[in-house]
């Protein structure tokens, strides 16, 4: 014989299920966690809440990474994380999560000096990935510009005069030019 369940208890069971419910997932697009990183709530953005476009998801990408959150973490998605030049910032660590794929935007990194990260000034800057991949394609770096001047100077990542103390890449960040 089947017991019924007492209207309290699947109250309770309803109420927490529509909690859980209304947590946003984390790798989607999230207003309110990106105001709550911009007015210094949180600490650590995570990209995805700035909305990822699979054509170019630069604009996400370098708005939580100027948004001062002390950690930034790049979440693995579905496709990869196509980007133009990005600008890094000091005093933050990014984190890519195991799997992640971050691949230069075809076409974008013709110019001399282009790269897919640059690091220009800062200090306390801690970059982890171990299991991540930053992709470059060939024929952006191979194109001449002009007669004298090659793009071939373009890379996945360039520091530019760091300030110490601390300028870290953690263990395991791979690097690809295809």
């Amino acid at each position: 014989m089947k017991h019924p369940i007492p209207a309290a208890l699947a109250t309770l069971l309803l109420v927490a299920n529509s909690a859980f419910a209304a947590e946003p997932p984390a790798n989607i697009a999230n207003p309110q966690a990106v105001a709550d990183v911009l007015a210094g709530k949180e600490t650590t953005a995570n990209a995805a809440w700035w909305g990822v476009d699979p054509e170019d998801s630069t604009s996400a990408l370098q708005a939580a990474i100027d948004s001062g959150a002390r950690r930034v973490v790049v979440p693995k998605m579905e496709s990869d994380w196509i980007i133009r030049p990005i600008k890094l910032a000091g005093n933050q660590e990014l984190v890519f999560e195991k799997g992640v794929v971050v691949t230069a935007k075809r076409g974008e990194y013709r110019a001399k000096n282009d790269s897919v990260f640059t690091a220009r000034d800062v200090s306390n800057l801690v970059i982890k990935g171990d299991g991540a991949t930053v992709r470059m394609q060939k024929e952006d770096y191979i194109v001449v510009e002009s007669a004298s001047e090659p793009a071939e100077i373009t890379g996945t990542l360039t520091i530019r005069n760091p300030r110490a103390p601390k300028t870290d890449l953690g263990p395991g960040l791979k690097i690809v030019v295809e």
